[in-house]
């Protein structure tokens, strides 16, 4: 029988990796007798055909947030989720709970990377860019 041991809402957390603090909010967390259940809430405004799709751009999303959590909590992550307000739909990612070596590598490399990269035309203009206040001015958005 699950029992509820904690709920947070809009839980933020800040985590030292080398010289780096990866900081973030994670929407919801649920912590039972089997281990940590976070969602993240989007907003996308998506046909129910779409939910796969969309959810592969926040993979590296939640990698992070599985990560960080294990960390915090030093619990096991039992399921990390999207929960698209339209169309409705919650949908499980099937792996990026499963293994924070490999993030936690991945991660540092990535940071790394972003440190040394010195030349915008580096970065790749993505989906997210016209989202962000500071990729507008680099990109001419």
């Amino acid at each position: 029988m699950r029992v509820v041991k904690e709920f947070h809402r809009e839980f933020e957390f800040s985590i030292p990796l080398g010289n780096f603090h990866i900081t973030g909010t994670v929407d919801q967390l649920l912590i039972d007798n089997d281990g940590v259940l976070l969602m993240d809430l989007k907003t996308n405004n998506i046909q129910a055909a779409e939910v796969e799709k969309e959810a592969a751009f926040y993979d590296w999303q939640l990698r992070i947030y599985g990560w960080a959590i294990n960390k915090i909590f030093a619990q096991p992550i039992i399921a990390t989720q999207l929960y698209f307000l339209i169309p409705d739909i919650v949908y499980s990612h099937p792996n990026a709970h499963l293994n924070f070596v490999q993030t936690e590598k991945w991660l540092g490399e990535v940071c790394s990377k972003i440190q040394r990269t010195q030349d915008i035309k580096e970065y790749p203009k993505g989906k997210d860019c016209a989202f962000c206040g500071y990729a507008c001015e680099l990109f001419h958005i």
